[in-house]
C-alpha cells in the first residue's frame, strides 16, 4: 500500500508499505478521504531534527473509508460498512479505554514523550494519509450513508472540535461569542455557533478567511490591529463577549483572553500552535473568568452530533472547504495549505 510520510523541514516522501496485518480486536479501514488539518501542519513544518518516529509513520489523523476486513472478536463494523476513525488512541487497557474515554487515557497523545507506552497517531501509529489504516473497533465510528465521505472528513476532526469547543463555551442562543482565529476550525465554530443562534465576532489576520466568514453571517475583525480588547467591548456594550473561543495557540491572543471577555464569561482554548499561558491570573479571578480546554470531541457525542448537523439547516459541512483534490496533489496542497490563506483541503482516494 502507498502512504505519505513528513520527513521534516515541509518534505513529504511518498512510501510503499505492506497492508497491514488485522489482529483480534481491529478494523482495517480502506481510505476514501483523508484531508489536511492544522496539526499536521506542525508536523510538516517541524525540523527534520525533531521529527523522531514521525519520520517514518504515514501522516494524517482524520481516517474515513470503507471497512476492508475485521479481526476476530468483532460484532461491529462489518465489512464493508461505512466508518470514520476516531483519532485519539490510548493504551486500551487502562479504565478510561474501557469507556471508550480516550483522551482521558494517560497514554494518549497528551502523554509526555518520554512514556514509553505513549500512543498518538502518526507519531507511533500510522495515520490516514495512506491507502489503509488499521485501528482498534473502539476507535470506529458509523458514517450514515446520507453523508459523503467528504462530509465526513469535515466531521471527524474539524467540525466534531468545533462542536465540542461551542458546547465546552457554555454558549447559548441570543448571546455573543468571539472566535479567535478563522481557519477551517474556527469556521466550523462559526457554523454551529450560527446554527445555535448566537451572534458571532470573528477575528483573523488574513482577509481572505475574513471574507468567507462575513459570507456566513459574521461580524469579522481584522485580527492584526491593536486594541482588540477595546474594540470587543465596544461592540458589546461595554461588557466584552459572553464567550470566547480562541483556534490560534498565539501567545500575543492568550494575552489578553482574559480581559477581553465578559465578567464571568468563558474562555475555551482550542488551538495548539504555542507552549504559553492564559492570563493575567489575578484578572482571571476577580473576573471570576472559567478557562477550559477543548480537545476534539467525546466519543459519545458522535451521533447527537449528528443530529445536530440533520436538523439544521444553516450548518453546511463543505461551506469550509475550499477544494477536494486528487490524492496525487498531495504535496501541492500541503505547499498550498502552508501558506495559510485557503479552508480546508480534502483528499479524494479514488
Amino acid at each position: 500500500m502507498k502512504g505519505y510520510v513528513f520527513k521534516g523541514d515541509r518534505v513529504v516522501e511518498l512510501v510503499e508499505r505492506d497492508k497491514p496485518t488485522v489482529g483480534p480486536g481491529q478494523v482495517l479501514i480502506r481510505t476514501k478521504t483523508s484531508s489536511i488539518c492544522g496539526t499536521d501542519l506542525h508536523v510538516y513544518r517541524a525540523p527534520a531534527a525533531t521529527v523522531g518516529s514521525r519520520g517514518v509513520t504515514i501522516s494524517g489523523h482524520e481516517p474515513v473509508g470503507e471497512v476492508a476486513e475485521v479481526g476476530a472478536g468483532v460484532a461491529w463494523p462489518a465489512v464493508g460498512d461505512r466508518v470514520v476513525g476516531y483519532h485519539v488512541a490510548g493504551c486500551n487497557v487502562c479504565k478510561f479505554c474501557q469507556l471508550r474515554r480516550y483522551k482521558e487515557c494517560p497514554h494518549n497523545y497528551s502523554a509526555p514523550a518520554s512514556d514509553p507506552q505513549r500512543i498518538a497517531m502518526q507519531e507511533n501509529l500510522d495515520g490516514s494519509n495512506g491507502e489503509y489504516i488499521l485501528l482498534e473497533a473502539g476507535l470506529v465510528l458509523p458514517l450514515p450513508d446520507e453523508f459523503t465521505w467528504a462530509d465526513g472528513s469535515v466531521l471527524v476532526c474539524n467540525f466534531g472540535t468545533a462542536y465540542g469547543a461551542v458546547r465546552n463555551a457554555f454558549s447559548f442562543p441570543g448571546g455573543t461569542l468571539a472566535v479567535w482565529g478563522l481557519g477551517p476550525v474556527g469556521l466550523n465554530i462559526v457554523l454551529v455557533a450560527r446554527a445555535m443562534g448566537m451572534r458571532v465576532i470573528g477575528m483573523d489576520v488574513s482577509a481572505g478567511r475574513r471574507g468567507v466568514a462575513e459570507a456566513m453571517g459574521v461580524e469579522v475583525v481584522d485580527g492584526a490591529q491593536g486594541s482588540l480588547t477595546e474594540l470587543l467591548h465596544s461592540m458589546t456594550d461595554g461588557e466584552g463577549p459572553d464567550s470566547i473561543i480562541d483556534t490560534t495557540g498565539v501567545g500575543s491572543v492568550h494575552e489578553i483572553l482574559v480581559p477581553t471577555v465578559k465578567r464571568g464569561g468563558t474562555v475555551v482554548l482550542v488551538g495548539l500552535g504555542h507552549n504559553t499561558s492564559v492570563g493575567p491570573v489575578p484578572q482571571a479571578v476577580l473576573r471570576q473568568v472559567t478557562i477550559k480546554g477543548s480537545w476534539i470531541f467525546d466519543i459519545e457525542d458522535w451521533q447527537p452530533m449528528l443530529e445536530f448537523v440533520r436538523s439544521h439547516e444553516l450548518v453546511d459541512l463543505m461551506a469550509t472547504v475550499d477544494k477536494v483534490v486528487p490524492i496525487a496533489d498531495f504535496e501541492l496542497a500541503f505547499e498550498e495549505a502552508d501558506q495559510a490563506l485557503a479552508g480546508k483541503i480534502i483528499f479524494d482516494w479514488a
